[in-house]
């Protein structure tokens, strides 16, 4: 009873000092200097001075009306106050002896005077985001990026409408998607450079971060937050040197981010990341083996994830640890038998039946005779893309796009060329994927680890035999994309892609070679596409399509609006695949 009495007694004294503090600025500038005021202004002082002194008895639900009744019983009739014919707008206070020709010249020059309004309207949001950020809680360290996205405090609402009516002269919720995206970036800058760089806005966190994975530069991460729009690269380095601290110290198998509950698939893949830096006798260079797991949620389900803060500290480098020969891996003995490979059974089957499989190809070869036809002979609006947005339109369901979770595991510190690497990288997806209660394990690799997964599966059938290991496709593409280079090589095949300024004459020879992935796959799609036109073309000269008009229309309005539904009824049209 006693504490609890003295609690009272403290925030009694807080309100009455606060109220002095507004008394004494009513009786210098509304009864001595004759302004008017709005009682909204009072209540702003009241509550700042609360703010300042007492914080934890601030209470930003404090009413004007309570304090107009403090005021009203503290001064009497020697304080008049005017409701205006807007009722929006907040009460006026003034001196009750004040003269009706003072009054006025008071409130022309209170209303005339910008000056004056800006520095009331500055002084109303510096401390709407003094508050705002008194009240933050300590962030997560590292803080995760669903964190920032979603869940770090927000700008004050009235900073942001306020810029919005400086940009477009309308409130936010008014304005468009950037213009809403402008306002949000201007008043996490605002609110940095307010607080003295004490509380970093999310934006400081992931714009830093992210100029310095893009350009490895330190010089324009300082540039920008010089200007007051990133985080300082020293603060770049500490939070990339916690996040992989955080990698390190986790306790648990899964990522931090990956959730436990609401699996729909999840999928791991590893890849090796060599350094190859300089040393005298070029041994010793760095070889590890990475790996990430991918999920993806079902809709709507609830997301469990454990999130370990990181003692934070001014480390600003990452210290791995000692590399030492097979210290994190146990050697592996493959003992592939004779039938592996020989064409006899191999314990995997397909619930597929043959019918299905010759269905699903006949449909597939349809679509790409479709999108060529239509590509070539119906695209004069230009609405037909490419290849992957031809997919990306016509797939049921393609226009909902379901984000996948993206975490990444503890690193193997040792080359994914080592036949025990894969094994663990196997052992760690089995591990993982049983604790998301998930049957089948999915793993891509490229295709040297691949050759030797498949020799560890095959050699230990049983354990391995909810594995599935897809082979990444990179490198057999590029291989493929070799071969056909050569086909074509002294064909005029290279005449042509350097006239069509596809290309220089200097790089023409890594992509006949399929050497440089991309400019490979985009020469041979523009080839492609050139050819396909053409015989179109001819085919188009030489067939009368007349009889075919209803077809026709169907593949127009596939190519004017693809989609899966047109898609649908264009494959079945018999009239145009019969013609």
């Amino acid at each position: 009873m006693d504490k609890t009495t003295a609690l009272d007694e403290k925030n009694r004294e807080a309100y009455s000092m606060a109220f002095s503090n507004v008394c004494s600025y009513v009786e210098q500038t509304i009864l001595k200097d004759g302004t008017i005021q709005r009682m909204t202004m009072l209540r702003d002082k009241y509550l700042e001075f609360l703010q300042q002194h007492t914080p934890q008895y601030y209470n930003e639900q404090f009413r004007t009306a309570r304090l107009k009744e403090k005021l009203m019983n503290q001064f009497g009739i020697r304080l008049k106050f005017w409701l205006p014919s807007n009722r929006t707008a907040s009460e006026l206070v003034y001196a009750a002896d004040l003269d009706i020709t003072e009054a006025v010249e008071t409130a022309f020059d209170a209303a005339s005077s910008e000056n004056k309004v800006l520095a009331e309207a500055a002084a109303i949001l510096r401390r709407n985001i003094q508050c705002t950020h008194s009240r933050i809680k300590d962030t997560p360290w590292p803080p995760s990026a669903s964190y920032l996205q979603s869940e770090a405090t927000k700008p004050p609402y009235s900073l942001v409408d306020f810029l919005a009516h400086v940009i477009s002269g309308r409130p936010a919720e008014q304005t468009k998607e950037k213009t809403q995206r402008l306002c949000g970036s201007f008043a996490e800058d605002i609110c940095c450079a307010t607080t003295s760089g004490r509380r970093k806005p999310p934006k400081h966190h992931l714009l830093g971060l992210t100029m310095h994975h893009l350009t490895g530069k330190a010089e324009i991460v300082s540039i920008l937050n010089r200007y007051g729009h990133c985080n300082s690269h020293l603060g770049v380095l500490e939070l990339e040197t916690a996040m992989a601290n955080h990698v390190r110290l986790e306790s648990s198998l899964l990522p931090s981010n990956i959730s436990t509950t609401g699996t729909k698939v999840v999928h791991l893949c590893w890849d090796n990341f060599d350094i190859n830096e300089e040393t005298p006798s070029g041994a010793g260079t760095t070889h590890t083996t990475h790996g990430i797991v991918i999920q993806e949620l079902h809709d709507h389900a609830v997301v469990q994830t454990e999130h370990r803060n990181v003692p934070k500290s001014n480390v600003l480098s990452f210290k791995p640890p000692t590399y030492v020969k097979k210290a994190n891996a146990e050697p592996c003995f493959a003992d592939v038998s004779s039938s592996a490979g020989d064409g006899s059974d191999t314990g995997l089957t397909a619930n597929v039946t043959v019918n299905e499989g010759i269905e699903s190809k006949s449909n597939t070869l349809w679509k790409g005779r479709l999108w060529t036809l239509c590509r070539g002979m119906f695209n004069s609006s230009k609405t037909v893309p490419d290849w992957s947005g031809w997919l990306s339109k016509t797939t049921e369901g393609g226009n909902t796009v379901t984000e996948s979770r993206i975490g990444y595991m503890q690193p193997i510190m040792h080359p994914i060329t080592d036949i025990a690497t894969v094994k663990q990288c196997l052992q760690i997806s089995m591990d993982v994927t049983k604790m998301l209660q998930q049957e089948y394990t999915l793993v891509t690799m490229d295709l040297a680890a691949a050759k030797l997964a498949y020799n560890i599966i095959w050699g230990d059938r049983e354990s391995y035999k909810n594995v599935i290991v897809n082979l990444g496709p990179f490198h057999t593409m590029c291989s493929y994309m070799g071969a056909i280079g050569k086909m074509m090589s002294g064909s005029g095949f290279e005449d042509i892609v350097v006239e069509a300024q596809l290309y220089a004459s200097g790089s023409i020879d890594q992509v006949m070679s399929g050497k440089h992935y991309n400019r490979s796959v985009r020469v041979h799609q523009r080839m492609l596409d050139a050819l396909e036109r053409m015989l179109m073309a001819c085919f188009q000269e030489h067939v009368n399509l007349e009889h075919g008009m209803e077809s026709a229309e169907v593949v127009s309005n596939l190519a004017s609006q693809p989609s899966a539904e047109s898609l649908q009824k264009a494959q079945q049209n018999e009239d145009w695949r019969s013609s």
